[in-house]
């Protein structure tokens, strides 16, 4: 599809069908049949090191003792560790920054507050994405750990504040997101700088049936795992009374491009078609404010600009009128962050990073119930009754498995996931993983406690 200067939503709509609500894994899917669907995982972590008062702070991004050094330094001394030149002219230093290519599979990405992000390559099996995250968070451990900084995977940095972590990335992009979310609300800086989350990526299966079901259902699971998974409870030093003060940020984040769509959900709910899933989506994308204009300079408007009324009305930028091209939308659409965002695939966000010990529990949970046929099911037949109180489920997340009726859904849904665990082709099946993941619902889920309970103690 070539890219247009003039946009309309017909075009818009054209691109969702092709290449964003699509049936998946796509090669699979092309030959015919069922087809299993492949695995993907996105851990960000706090780089971490001891001030001179010994209180850990975050490591900067650039400059001495930082992590960038420390992973130029890594890469020069393991040639065989990213896939590109480990050595950079200084011109390219930011380019290096936003992408490192790993030579085996999957990549580093750095977020503002210099939050270190692997993410895996699609995987066929769960054995082989553990192998693979595991040898490079070694990898991580040792380069960084030359400098004096380690990796943590909680939800939000618990020691410092926007002010204090400032923002490291400096592209246009970031500094358009910045300038865009500070005239908004306090919650977008937070966002940027502080949190890390654990993202699970599955496919959407390969038949008519399953693309919405998989959609509808991951949806409605939302409130679910951010609660099962809270993982964040301080901010800026303090202990707060949320246990995923991250969870707090994105549902103040910004109502036009973050949360859950409750309305669109309903109509998606009601006829279960693919093509319900499509035009919802566009609707929501092109109700969202504009962050900025790419085009004039990452221009960010200075009232509320939806993608609609720039692609109807077009914006006056020094005299002349600039409509959006369909790479405009493209970018929106990277700029839109619900609990569940289609990408080719499902990019399922709900989840506060994790200890290293449960990092594989999100993904594990996911796949049982969107994976395994009769799990999906269960699901949506448990949670369909909910859809009207689905909002306040989601308010309540923040607070972990505090409330009665939310804890009881939770513990439903961890049972039904562990229990069609065993029913999963081999393929997403892991022993020793299967076993952490029993610990961790005993411990927690089924117990009414949430990974952030035992966090506290940190700052207590």
């Amino acid at each position: 599809m070539s890219l247009s200067p003039r946009l309309s939503q017909e075009l818009c709509y054209q691109y969702l069908d092709q290449k964003v609500f699509i049936n998946g894994p796509v090669e699979e899917c092309e030959e015919g049949g069922q087809a299993l669907g492949w695995l993907g995982l996105e851990v960000e972590s706090l780089p971490l090191r001891l001030s001179q008062d010994q209180t850990l702070v975050s490591a900067p991004l650039y400059g001495e003792a930082s992590v960038l050094e420390a992973l130029q330094s890594f890469a020069q001394q393991e040639d065989q560790w990213l896939s590109g030149p480990s050595v950079l002219p200084e011109d390219q230093k930011q380019a290096f920054v936003y992408c490192l290519n790993l030579a085996q599979g999957g990549n580093i990405t750095f977020e503002p507050g210099a939050q270190v992000e692997f993410s895996s390559a699609p995987a066929r099996t769960l054995s082989s994405l553990i192998q693979r995250t595991e040898e490079v968070q070694q990898g991580l451990d040792k380069a960084l750990g030359k400098a004096g900084i380690q990796l943590k995977q909680w939800g939000i940095n618990p020691y410092q504040s926007v002010e204090e972590v400032g923002l490291h990335l400096r592209q246009g992009r970031y500094q358009a997101m910045d300038r865009f979310f500070k005239k908004l609300s306090p919650w977008g800086q937070r966002m940027m700088r502080l949190t890390c989350g654990v993202q699970v990526n599955l496919d959407f299966g390969c038949t008519q049936k399953e693309l919405p079901r998989r959609y509808l259902a991951s949806q409605l699971l939302a409130p679910f795992a951010t609660a099962i998974f809270a993982n964040a409870p301080f901010h800026a030093g303090s202990l707060v009374k949320e246990q995923s003060f991250r969870a707090k940020i994105w549902q103040g984040l910004d109502e036009t491009r973050s949360g859950i769509d409750f309305f669109s959900l309903k109509k998606i709910a009601k006829d279960l078609k693919r093509e319900t899933c499509i035009q919802t989506y566009l609707d929501f994308a092109l109700r969202a404010r504009v962050v900025y204009i790419k085009p004039c300079n990452f221009y960010v408007p200075d009232s509320d600009l939806s993608f609609s009324q720039w692609m109807e009305e077009g914006f006056l930028y020094q005299g002349a009128k600039v409509y959006p091209s369909l790479e405009d939308f493209m970018l929106h659409l990277s700029l839109l962050f619900p609990e569940v965002r289609p990408r080719g695939f499902l990019e399922l966000r709900s989840m506060d990073s994790q200890d290293r010990l449960y990092q594989y529990v999100p993904l594990m949970f996911w796949t049982s119930l969107l994976y395994e046929p009769q799990a999906l099911e269960k699901v949506l037949k448990l949670l369909l009754p909910e859809l009207d109180h689905l909002e306040e489920y989601l308010n309540q997340a923040a607070f972990g498995l505090q409330e009665t009726k939310l804890n009881k859904l939770s513990q439903a849904l961890m049972q039904i996931a562990l229990s069609a665990y065993p029913d999963l082709p081999k393929v997403y099946q892991d022993d020793s993983a299967y076993l952490i993941w029993k610990d961790f619902a005993n411990q927690y889920t089924f117990a009414g406690k949430v990974p952030a309970q035992d966090l506290r103690s940190l700052l207590s």
